[in-house]
């Protein structure tokens, strides 16, 4: 009975630490295990440690503790003859410590010989682990570094084999890629290649070969593409960008695709002034068509997404009318296109001044759309409506707003040397 007696409080102490556990309540556990163990009390051995254990395995440190409890359940089971159970827990002892070991001075051999076969059975299956893991990722084509297979090959049987074998199927995927004039893909395949082989020569010199060509193809797109844009053929324009930009795999296109994109940029500026024209005499069938072609024009919205941007929302605040002579003293000079008459046109005149009334919308910008013109020759009309396009405004400031202008101006040719006057 007495022996009961002295358990009942520990375990009574031992259900207190489930929670809290400290320090010197697990000592104190242990080394009363120890002691049932030297007195080869080895089943209350047991029973006090699997508490023990239950206690700290719901924690996240206190290794050396575990180690502990591990080790003293095994020596307990020993003490029983039950070598499967202590062998069990001679695993979980180096699954938490691999590099544990057992000091031959102090435990028995039968002891030490036991921890060492599970130690080596162990470490036997971290191996296999490891080499099944690393063939499992050559035979996939998986990316291995170097550093990582060369230590294995010696202790994996067949791993230096399979990636040789490796090497040569991602060179030959490379060469075909190469043969097909998929340079970015052959210099891929050629690498990866190198990685896991780097003796590999023909994947050396194919991929010296496939960098060359990659170059020359390089600057044959460029060509190609300058060729294409300074034509406004914009939609093979963007095939060759894209082309270029699947070439880029070294930076070698890096600085091509900048001066691509700066010109695609150039292209963009007058189409945006356009649409603001457009938008500013409230033309939104021309909105819509300037909008279209902007987006035509680019291989890759981000290009010009900040100009694309501006031509998202037209918003058309109705214009104000004003008087031709208010608008007129509005006119910038040196903007002031007179139109260009031929022999034809001045024929037309003879000795007879000829008036055109020109309809306009001034933006708030001050840029001129005209939306009509009347007169007596279509010719002449079209020579005036070209003129007074050209013309620039001061922006009509009204209630400290910029606002738009309708106006309409009559040109008057003279027949003299085709001087214009405006009324």
């Amino acid at each position: 009975m007495s022996r009961y007696a002295v358990i009942l409080p520990l375990i009574l102490l031992l259900g207190a630490m489930a929670e809290a556990a400290p320090q010197n309540d697990v000592a104190d556990a242990l080394a009363h295990a120890e002691a049932l163990y030297y007195e080869a009390k080895f089943k209350e051995s047991i029973s006090v440690l699997l508490r023990i254990n239950e206690v700290l395995d719901q924690q996240q440190e206190r290794l050396k503790e575990k180690v502990n409890v591990k080790l003293q359940l095994a020596l307990a089971h020993i003490g029983l003859n039950e070598n499967a159970q202590a062998k069990s827990r001679l695993n979980e002892l180096f699954s938490l410590d691999p590099n544990f070991s057992l000091d031959a001075q102090q435990f028995a051999p039968k002891v030490v010989a036991m921890a060492d076969e599970v130690k080596a059975e162990q470490n036997e299956m971290r191996r296999r682990k490891m080499c099944d893991e690393a063939l499992r990722r050559v035979n996939a084509g998986e990316p291995v570094a170097p550093e990582q297979l060369d230590p294995m090959k010696g202790k994996c049987p067949g791993l230096a084999a399979a990636v040789s074998a490796a090497a040569d199927a991602l060179y030959r995927k490379g060469l075909e890629a190469y043969k097909r004039d998929q340079i970015p893909e052959a210099l891929d395949k050629f690498r990866s290649a190198l990685k896991l082989h780097p003796a590999h020569e023909l994947a050396s010199q194919y991929l010296d070969l496939a960098v060359n060509k990659l170059r020359v193809a390089i600057d044959q797109t460029f060509i190609e593409w300058r060729r294409n844009f300074e034509a406004q053929k914009f939609g093979p324009a963007a095939e060759g960008y894209h082309q270029l930009v699947a070439l880029n795999v070294d930076g070698d296109a890096a600085s091509m695709l900048d001066q691509m994109r700066a010109q695609y940029r150039t292209a963009l500026a007058p189409i945006v002034e356009s649409w603001n024209k457009a938008c500013a005499s409230g033309d939104k069938t021309g909105v819509e068509g300037i909008r279209n072609r902007a987006h035509d024009l680019l291989p890759d919205r981000s290009i010009g997404q900040d100009f694309l941007d501006r031509m998202t929302t037209c918003t058309n605040v109705n214009c104000v009318r004003m008087e031709p002579r208010n608008a007129l003293v509005r006119v910038k000079k040196e903007t002031q296109a007179q139109p260009e008459l031929t022999p034809a046109m001045r024929s037309f005149i003879q000795n007879t001044p000829v008036t055109v009334k020109v309809a306009a919308r001034i933006s708030d910008r001050g840029d001129v759309s005209v939306t009509n013109v009347t007169g007596a020759n279509v010719v002449l009309n079209d020579a005036v409506r070209t003129a007074v396009q050209k013309w620039k405004f001061l922006p009509a400031v009204i209630q400290g707003e910029p606002r738009c202008v309708e106006t309409e101006i009559s040109v008057v040719i003279s027949p003299s040397a085709g001087s214009v006057v405006q009324n």
